[in-house]
């Protein structure tokens, strides 16, 4: 699988659930079910987003993050992932 960005359906999957239209359970179990054989993919910025989705995922469950901490890790990582699918649109 070739990749030029990060797949929409991700970035609309992650905003679904910080907007609170997917519960915390439904967005961890959809993101999971659509990224599971991610190390397949070869397109870096794709693999690095999802292991940061999940990364942040893990440190929410281990009590490391606050559901308010996870939304903000993850508001961090879709704008960054925004800014750089821009700057590769250039």
């Amino acid at each position: 699988m070739t990749l030029t960005t990060i797949p929409d359906e991700l970035i609309l999957l992650v905003t679904r659930y910080l907007e609170g239209a997917l519960t915390l359970d439904e967005f961890e179990d959809a993101f999971i079910t659509r990224t599971w054989d991610s190390d397949r993919l070869s397109h870096e910025q794709t693999k690095s987003f999802i292991y940061d989705v999940e990364h942040a995922l893990v440190e929410h469950r281990a009590g490391l993050l606050s559901e308010e901490e996870l939304r903000r890790e993850l508001t961090w990582r879709i704008e960054q992932a925004l800014m750089s699918m821009l700057d590769g649109a250039e």
